[in-house]
Order: C-alpha cells, then sequence, then structure tokens
C-alpha cells in the first residue's frame, strides 16, 4: 500500500504527458499548420459560438486563462491562416468579436472525433459500473485540482 501513491503519482504524469504529446502529433499530422495551442483557442470559439456565448476577445481569453493581449497575439496568425475572423461590434467599435471560419470548423470537427476516439478506447474494455467510477473519480479529481489549485 505504501507504493499507491507513487504509483497514481507516476501515473497521472505520464498519462497526463502522454495524452499532451498523442494530441500534439495528431494535430501536427492532421493540420500541419496548428499548434496545439491554436487548436484550443479554435475550440473555445467555436464552443461559445455553438453555446452563444460572448466571443469577445476578453472572455475568450478569460476562459483560456491568458490577458487579451495575449489572445490577440495568438489570433493574429489563426486570422492570416484563415482560421479566424475578427469582427468589430456595430454598436461600439472598440468592441472585437471572434468568428470560426469554415476551415475552423472543419478543424474542429476533426479534433472532437480525435476527443471520441480516445474516450471510446478508454470505456472499449470497461464495464457500465467501472466506467461510471472512472467518471466519478475522474470528477474528483478535477473538483481536487480546481479547489486546491484553480483560480
Amino acid at each position: 500500500m505504501a507504493e499507491t501513491p507513487k504509483l497514481i503519482n507516476s501515473f497521472l504524469v505520464e498519462v497526463f504527458n502522454d495524452i499532451l504529446k498523442i494530441e500534439e502529433n495528431f494535430i501536427i499530422k492532421t493540420f500541419k499548420d496548428l499548434s496545439v495551442n491554436e487548436m484550443h483557442i479554435i475550440e473555445q470559439i467555436f464552443l461559445a459560438e455553438e453555446n452563444s456565448e460572448d466571443t469577445r476577445v476578453t472572455e475568450i481569453a478569460k476562459k483560456r486563462r491568458v490577458t487579451a493581449g495575449t489572445l490577440t497575439s495568438a489570433i493574429i496568425p489563426l486570422e492570416k491562416k484563415g482560421y479566424i475572423i475578427r469582427e468589430k461590434a456595430e454598436n461600439d467599435k472598440r468592441v472585437v468579436k471572434l468568428k470560426c471560419s469554415e476551415k475552423a470548423r472543419n478543424a474542429q470537427a476533426l479534433h472532437e472525433e480525435f476527443h471520441r476516439d480516445m474516450v471510446s478506447g478508454v470505456l472499449s474494455g470497461l464495464s457500465e459500473d467501472q466506467a461510471y467510477l472512472l467518471a466519478d473519480t475522474l470528477s474528483d479529481l478535477r473538483t481536487f485540482f480546481q479547489e486546491k489549485y484553480g483560480e
């Protein structure tokens, strides 16, 4: 039992790093011109649009936990590559809203498919009870991290 915390720590660190590396390789191979960070910016804008949420630079930056300036710097190349469209609000030209282009929507669809495949692979060998227990445990883990280290 004394080895359990070491095993869990090793597992968490390795799985986290493995998932990031695998996702990075998928994105680089699939899109060639996108980084993981850029893909996740597209994803955040896409989700905000899908949920009819505010897509102002300041709101997307908050969700990404970066400054508006940092997000703006990351948006410029995405706009040049044709993934993101910046639009000024009609009623206040100081307000900039972000929109996904069709190219971004296609990238997001493939990114979602990657995540569906990943989850499907994890769940494929589990019973319904085991899947529920895993989801419940991961939810507790997320809550712990958010409460202890979140903002």
